[in-house]
């Protein structure tokens, strides 16, 4: 049998705190930042204009591959991109459902269809319904 998780309103206090910190490293992280090494400026530049030197024209994976980054590049931004908005509205979410439940440890004898209205289907502002 699985070990039960009991959920408490120190678990989702920490659980926000960790999706606000990610969240907040997502735009540094499209400029080129690292997000392990705070005090380092930009590593190169945004992610959205990202090149390769892969060598001389005439060699072939070269080019493949410095094809491969321009043509990705954009679509790794656009994710970024939908991450950070994803975050801030589950994080915005979880601040609802804090604010509008008493007691966090009730939510251990309910179902997940019963915590769902507090949770938003992923379009910004489309949280609790309350």
């Amino acid at each position: 049998m699985p070990k039960r998780i009991d959920i408490d309103e120190d678990f989702i206090l920490s659980l926000q705190s960790r999706l606000r910190q990610i969240n907040d490293e997502v735009p540094g992280a499209q400029l080129g930042n690292d997000p392990s090494n705070s005090g380092a400026g930009p590593s190169g530049g945004a992610i959205k204009d990202l090149t390769v030197q892969t060598g001389p024209t005439t060699f072939p994976i070269g080019n493949t591959f410095s094809n491969f980054i321009k043509t990705n590049v954009g679509a790794i931004d656009t994710r970024l991109v939908n991450h950070h908005t994803m975050l801030t509205e589950f994080v915005a979410d979880i601040t609802d459902m804090l604010d509008n439940t008493d007691h966090i440890e009730s939510l251990n004898s309910i179902s997940i269809a019963d915590i769902q209205p507090y949770f938003s289907d992923g379009a910004p502002g489309s949280g609790s319904n309350r």
